[in-house]
This record gives structure tokens, sequence and C-alpha cells, in this order.
């Protein structure tokens, strides 16, 4: 499979073939090697592992305190 630069304003592109199943609107990293090769490698926009979705799952908190058995050494 082919694909030719082509001039975009001030810029040049590449194409990303349709087969390749590439979602829309990704960030990517590119480098350019020794030897030509350009290489694209998708990158996540965030830094923080808590931000996402995350937060619209169900999360269920147990009471541990309710089993637990303490003996009358523990308070003396």
């Amino acid at each position: 499979m082919f694909v030719k630069i082509r001039k975009t304003g001030n810029s040049k592109s590449l194409t990303v073939p349709k087969s390749f199943n590439m979602p829309d609107n990704i960030k990517m990293s590119v480098r350019k090697d020794k030897d030509g090769s350009i290489i694209y490698t998708p990158v996540s926009d965030s830094k923080n592992p808590f931000e996402g979705k995350w937060f619209n799952k169900k999360i269920k908190q147990d009471d541990i305190s309710k089993n637990l058995k303490l003996s009358d050494k523990e308070w003396s």
C-alpha cells in the first residue's frame, strides 16, 4: 500500500488508510528516523491517571468494622 505526501496550506500531510481502523481525533507523537522513516505513535492527552470516566462506575464500600471481633486485651 502506498500513500502520497500532499501539501495542505503551509504543511504537508499523509493520509491514514481506512483499513487501519484508526479512531478520529487522536493525538499522535511523530518522529523521523535517521533513515527517513516517519514513525507515528498514539499518545494520551492526560498525564493524570485519575482523569477520565472512572468516576462514573458505581463504587461499593463495605463496612469492615461489622465483622471485627476485639478481645479485651486490645483495650487494656
